[in-house]
């Protein structure tokens, strides 16, 4: 008997080159040398021979390895690129409100005209505008980035497919 465990779980597992199902998974096996294999789509595949003994539990761990390991890091910044446009977009969009209303707790005796007006007025739509534009950026750019990163996992029958003279588009 052999136990095959994969880290992540779900591989795919083959003995002496046959597919018998996913990690993890028990299998009675002949007594002798055999070949265990693991893959896993986003992982690199590995082979082991065992040698199986008569009345013996042999346990088969795969530790698969990423075959994208840049992925991890470039979504990583795609996900920091997210939180920072959407704190920009945050502290942005109020500058840009406030600008050139009057600084209410300053607007008394001589700093008010004979019209009325306040002549302390907030001075902030440069640096609300340059929040919005950065921000914007980084939404974008951090969606780009997720997009293009994003595991794929796909199961039978788990896709749509629209097609527009022409044009196919799968989600």
């Amino acid at each position: 008997m052999i136990a095959v465990e994969s880290v992540p779980s779900g591989a795919a597992i083959a003995i002496d080159d046959v597919r018998v199902g996913k990690a993890p998974l028990v299998r009675e096996v002949d007594a002798g040398t055999h070949s265990v294999s693991a893959s896993l789509a986003g992982y690199g595949p590995q082979t082991r021979q065992i040698e199986a003994a008569a009345g013996v539990q042999q346990l088969v761990r795969f530790e698969l390895i990423d075959a994208h390991p840049e992925r991890r890091h470039l979504r990583r910044f795609g996900w920091a690129s997210l939180a920072l446009g959407t704190a920009a977009m945050i502290a942005g969009a109020p500058l840009v409100v406030i600008d050139q209303r009057p600084v209410t707790h300053r607007c008394t005796g001589a700093n008010v005209n004979a019209f009325g007006v306040c002549k302390y007025r907030y001075d902030t739509l440069a640096g609300g505008a340059v929040l919005l534009a950065i921000g914007a950026a980084s939404l974008v750019t951090g969606t780009v980035v997720a997009v293009v990163t994003r595991k794929h996992r796909r199961r039978a029958g788990a896709h749509a497919r629209w097609d527009v003279h022409g044009l196919v588009v799968r989600f």
